[in-house]
Parts: C-alpha cells; structure tokens; sequence
C-alpha cells in the first residue's frame, strides 16, 4: 500500500508543476493494483458503483449504443441521447419512425434498422436511408470494423452490408431454414469474422469460413439475444430463463438457467473477470458470476427492460418506460478504513468530437487472455495523440506563443510512446484508424478554453498523479517503469493545459468566468486530495495577468484553422 507521504511528496511534485507553490492538508488517495487488496484510511467521498433512473424521451427503447459519456437510444416511437453518462437526455430529431436497432458505423457515423425493412446511417448532419429490398422487420444489428454490418429480422431474414446504406439478402440463410421461415432476434459479429445469430424456437444460426450451420442446443425456447466477449466465449438468452454459454467458440455449451425470461445481454471482460449483464421483461437487471444469478436492479414501475448496453464501468438500460437505468458511479460520503480491490481508472487528454470521446479500435494479439485494463489505456493513450495534434492546430490559429504550440506537438510524441507501452503491457497486437475527419472545425479562444480546462486542467491533472500512485502499487518492475514514464509525461501535459488557461484569461478576462462554474463541483473521479490540493490552488491562480497580456490582445487572430 502507498503511503500517505509518498502520496503527499507526489501531490507537492504535481502542484509545483501546475503554478503551485505548494500543496498541503490531509487526505491520501490510493490508485489499487487489480490483483492486490489495499486498506486505506480516507475522509472524503468515495464513488460506488450504483443503478439510477433518468428521464428519456421519445420511448420506448428497443436499442442502445454508447461510447465514452455519450449514449443514444432508438426506438419506434423516437430516439434520445446522452453526452454526459445518462445524467441528461434530449430527443434526437430527424430521424424516421419505427427503428429498431443501432449500432457503431463508419467513422462517426452510427448504423440503424427497423421496422418494414427501414435501414440507413445516421450523423450528426441527419439520416440518409438506406436500400434494403424487403419489407421485414429487422430487430437487430450488429458491426465490426473490417466486416460491415449484418441485420436479422422476420422471415429468416440476414442482410450484410458494408456501407449501411446497400444491403443485401444472405441466400444460403434462405435455403437453410427453409419456408416458413421463424422470426431472428438477433446477431453478433464477431472479431474473426463469425456470426451467431438466434431465433424463435430455440433457433441458433452460426457462420464461420465454411459456411452455415445450425446449433441445435436443446431448447424450443424463443432465444431473444446472444452476445459473445471473444471469439471463444459467448451467452444466448431468450425466454423462461433459457440461458447457455460457451467457452470453445461454441463447440459445446453449458445451460445457466436464469430466474426468468431475458430480453437483452451483454457479455465482456476477460476469461478470468467475465462481465454478463442481462435484462427482462419484467424490469430486473440481472448479472452472473459464472454460476449463479443475482439481481442487481429493478424499474420502479415494472417496465420492461429490452435493450442494454456495456462499455467499460458504465452499463444502461432502457425499455418500455419512461426512464432508462444506468449503472454509474455516484458518490457517498465517508470517514473509514475500508478494503478496495480495484479503483477508478484516469488516462490522459481525451479525444472529444461533439460531446463524445473517441478511441480506436484494438485488435490484440490473444483475444482471451489480454489485459483488458492495458487494451483500453493504449486506446485512450492513442486517442490523445489525436487530442494534442488538434490542439497544436488550434493554438497556431489563435496565435498562442510558440512554447506552447511546441509542448503541444511534443505531447503527441509522448502519447504515442504511451499507447506502444500500454498494448505491450496488454499483450501485444494492434490499433485501427481513429476517425478525425469532422474534427477540423474553427475553435474560438473562448471554446478552447472550455474544452482544455475540462480534458486538461481536471482530466490530466488527475491523470498524472493516478499515474504516480499507479507506479508505487505497480506488481512488477515492468508495470512500475511505464507507469513513472506515463507520469513523468503527463505531469508535463497538465501543467501545459494550465499554463494555457492562464495565458487566455490574460489575453480576455471573460475566459475565467466562462470556466469559473467547471471548478465548482468536485467530479466524482477526481481525488479528493487531487482536488482541494492542486486544482483549486492552481484555480485561485488563473486570473495572474501576464506581462504581454495587452500585447497578445492586440495580435489575436481571427478563430480559423490552418
């Protein structure tokens, strides 16, 4: 366990970086080693992970998609979304009635199907339709980078696509089932490649590189969804708690009855720390252990649940009320010793367009036993090479001094440096294209400053001392050298964001009141000590005028990019 001095010297080393003289007071965080318990001893608040309810419009929900804080459901009735982990909604307009699914497209565009053999692609500019030559409900989705998109429905109907907007019948699928052919439920795709899609009757499609077959598992039960974590490990869900996993790519498979009938499954995590979550009919959010079932939580109202969502520590739910659960971290005061066996997890800037974070997809060199805590530090790591090389664009345009510009350039190299430690640390394997196409827009000094104080002056200040403690509880001489060089960077990236905000309140005061309200609320991933020691400090700093601060006022440039 570290202790308190060390994380005291490490706050004092960040708070000096920061424009700080010094930092004091009580209060040690502790970043925890996922295979060790550490005791710590802490008086402040503490964030847990819990389910709660928010109200989203245009219900009932049918499917759901999320990738960092935002999240978007669809339904027949209407769609909503969420760019701040499901605290707030807003209805989604533009788009046609009666979807039933979506799912991750090109870039940043999100793939949808519905009702009558609705299909198209959606951004943020609107919903261009697609052709699908039937007209079959379609009930679900499913996509992977490099294989398209394939969507199930009535009729025995498979349609593939790889642009979301052309789709086409699978005939082999139609010469399988024969007529009359039973209803899909739906499909997932797989990292190789491979198909599982279900049915009514107890129906289980599989296709891999030679062809089509049926698994017959031994239940007549209508099967309403199936979701795989790899390749080798996968669940199907369905009606009066029919539940069966996998753990041989389907070469056999287990039942693991649930208390009740399933209408949505999620399915994640490694061999050794499975996450399966799964949601009914009558308003239970259900998870599993790998030998039994527990409910986790219930819909007010009794509402049915039908489509969830998981990435990472966030999970959510939406149905047929009013209200969509998610699972998140909320906070709860305390003055104890307690026992924790994981902890919160920080990376560096973030990569945000329009509200959402952005990361590549990774493709490790062993599926089933990478770390899954190093995959997804390499693709926020990645992700952040992107980050600074659009800062460096936006700081050129708004005339900002050339120190800055060049540690921003610098910065990328670091995080660069960062996501090739983090995928060797996973395990080995590669990083796809991060879409940056619909970044390039003018920044204002104003939106810049926004944006920096959120990603960098609390995101990254948080970061770097993580990394620090991160280092002190590290289990192996390999972990503990990235970890000083992921902090040693990072220290230097968040004094680079504060030197920024600094440098733009001096150039327009108006900058301070405009980010004054981001410093009011303790966000609850942020230390407690990290917060009343460093960023608050450093705060109470930012109106220091410069020098040449009337100079730069006088040669600001107009907001564009070069």
């Amino acid at each position: 366990m570290p202790s308190c001095r060390r994380a005291a010297r490490d706050l004092a080393r960040l708070a000096r970086a920061c424009g700080i003289a010094a930092a004091a007071g009580p209060g040690c965080f502790l970043v925890c080693d996922s295979n060790k318990t550490h005791t710590v001893t802490e008086t402040g608040f503490a964030a847990e992970l819990e389910w709660f309810t928010t109200p989203a419009p245009g219900g009932p929900f049918t499917g759901s998609w999320r990738s960092g804080p935002a999240i978007e459901l669809v339904g027949p009735a209407g769609a909503a979304r969420s760019v701040d982990d499901g605290a707030t909604w807003a209805a989604i307009s533009g788009l046609p009635a009666g979807l039933g699914a979506i799912a991750t497209g090109s870039g940043a565009e999100r793939w949808m199907v519905g009702a009558g053999g609705l299909a198209g692609v959606w951004r943020y500019e609107g919903f261009a339709p697609g052709t699908t030559g039937t007209t079959a409900d379609l009930h679900d989705l499913s996509t992977y980078a490099g294989f398209g998109g394939v969507a199930v429905g009535t009729e025995g109907t498979v349609l593939t696509t790889a642009d979301g907007v052309t789709w086409a019948a699978d005939p082999d699928v139609a010469a399988l089932l024969g007529a009359p052919a039973p209803t899909l439920y739906a499909a997932d795709l797989l990292s190789d490649g491979t198909l599982w899609i279900v049915g009514e009757g107890g129906l289980v499609l599989h296709r891999a590189d030679d062809g089509w077959e049926v698994v017959d598992l031994g239940t007549d039960a209508d099967l309403h969804d199936v979701a795989f974590a790899s390749p080798s490990r996968g669940m199907v869900a369905g009606n009066d708690g029919a539940v069966f996993r996998t753990d041989d790519g389907g070469a056999t498979w287990v039942a693991a009855p649930a208390p009740g009938t399933i209408h949505a499954l999620v399915y994640v995590g490694t061999a050794d720390e499975p996450v399966r979550w799964a949601t009914g009919p009558d308003g239970v959010v259900w998870s599993f252990d790998g030998g039994a079932w527990h409910e986790e939580a219930r819909t007010a109202d009794g509402s049915a649940l039908t489509t969830i969502a998981d990435a990472g520590d966030l999970n959510l739910a939406a149905g047929t009320g009013p209200e969509a659960l998610v699972l998140g971290w909320v906070e709860h005061g305390f003055t104890e010793q307690f026992e924790r066996s994981s902890c919160p997890e920080y990376v560096g800037r973030p990569y945000v367009v329009e509200g959402a974070a952005r990361v590549a997809p990774v493709f490790p060199a062993d599926t089933d036993h990478a770390d899954p805590r190093w995959l997804r530090q390499a693709q926020e790591e990645h992700a952040s090479i992107a980050a600074f090389a659009r800062f460096a664009r936006q700081l050129r345009a708004l005339g900002a001094p050339a120190a800055l510009v060049a540690d921003a350039l610098a910065a990328q190299v670091d995080e660069a440096r960062h996501a090739a430690l983090a995928l060797a640390m996973a395990g080995g394997g590669t990083l796809g294209a991060l879409d940056t196409v619909d970044d390039l827009v003018p920044v204002s000094l104003l939106a810049l400053a926004l944006a920096n104080a959120r990603e960098g002056c609390i995101v990254e200040t948080a970061a770097a001392f993580a990394a620090m403690e991160a280092a002190g509880t590290a289990a192996t001489p390999e972990e503990r050298r990235v970890w000083r060089t992921i902090a040693r960077d990072e220290t230097r990236h968040a004094a680079l964001a504060w030197r920024f905000l600094r440098w733009a309140i001096a150039v327009d005061p108006a900058v301070h009141d405009a980010v004054a309200p981001l410093f009011v609320r303790r966000p609850a991933s942020v230390p407690v000590s990290v917060w009343e020691q460093v960023i608050l400090p450093a705060v109470r700093t930012m109106r220091a005028v410069s020098p040449v601060a009337e100079r730069w006022r006088a040669e600001l440039v107009s907001p564009r990019l070069s």
